[in-house]
């Protein structure tokens, strides 16, 4: 972008912090994907601000670079859906265990409790 500098850093973090949540997304580090959001909120929020100053072909360029940035969210949501699918998954499979083992326990018997419970 040769521009408005302040509009410049803006978008320059903004694709970071973009390529960061997909490196997050991907390697499914839900912390650390929440803090990249909250850092692209506030960048977002500056940018319409910002945009209003610039130039004409500023803006355009701009415009062009957040539709990289879009094609950019649309791999981090297919990814976070592929992930909200396995961990669907690996939850049924952790209900089917439970009941699984609660048919071998006996019908009178209460449940297991924690050994660091007694006081």
């Amino acid at each position: 972008m040769d521009g408005d500098p302040e509009l410049d850093l803006t978008l320059r973090r903004l694709g970071d912090v973009t390529h960061e949540l997909l490196r997050a997304a991907r390697g499914g580090d839900l912390a650390v994907l929440d803090d990249h959001l909250s850092a692209r909120r506030e960048l977002l929020d500056r940018l319409p601000d910002q945009l209003q100053r610039a130039t004409e072909s500023t803006r355009r360029d701009s415009a062009a670079f957040l539709r990289e940035l879009l094609g950019t969210d649309r791999s981090i949501e297919a990814t976070l859906l592929d992930c909200h699918e396995e961990w669907g998954r690996e939850l049924a499979a952790l209900g089917r265990g439970r009941r699984g083992l609660a048919g071998y326990r006996g019908s009178g018997e209460k449940p297991a409790k924690w050994i660091d419970e007694r006081r």
